[in-house]
């Protein structure tokens, strides 16, 4: 797949270089405020179930999407991508399974998929 970042054309989405107008810079001051008025304690590791008041504010934030609001204990916040195929993979599928996927797809989906 990499031979087709170097096709005249190409815009590759691969290197983390997404536009800056699109950060989402007010939301980012509110998170540093928490912190400023939470101290250290917000940077302790949490339960694994994750960060109470972050699963609350996604199971509202999501229910217009999703149809109902969604229970926190519903919500599993992972890391990236990368971990959520895992986890998918692990949960749903037997070795020898096949999966089909569009190409180009994400490297790290291939990758965690044949493991």
């Amino acid at each position: 797949m990499l031979h087709l970042v170097r096709m005249p054309g190409m815009i590759s989405f691969a290197g983390g270089m997404p536009d800056p107008d699109i950060f989402p810079v007010e939301q980012f001051q509110q998170a540093a405020s928490i912190i400023s008025r939470e101290g250290k304690d917000i940077l302790q590791y949490g339960t694994t179930e994750g960060y109470p008041p972050l699963k609350e504010f996604l199971a509202e934030w999501t229910a217009p999407k999703m149809g109902r609001k969604l229970l926190p204990e519903e919500l599993l916040i992972t890391t990236g991508s990368s971990q959520v195929i895992d986890l998918l993979c692990w949960a749903l599928l037997d070795r020898g399974d096949w999966v089909i996927c569009e190409e180009p797809t994400f490297l790290g989906a291939t990758g965690t998929m044949y493991n």
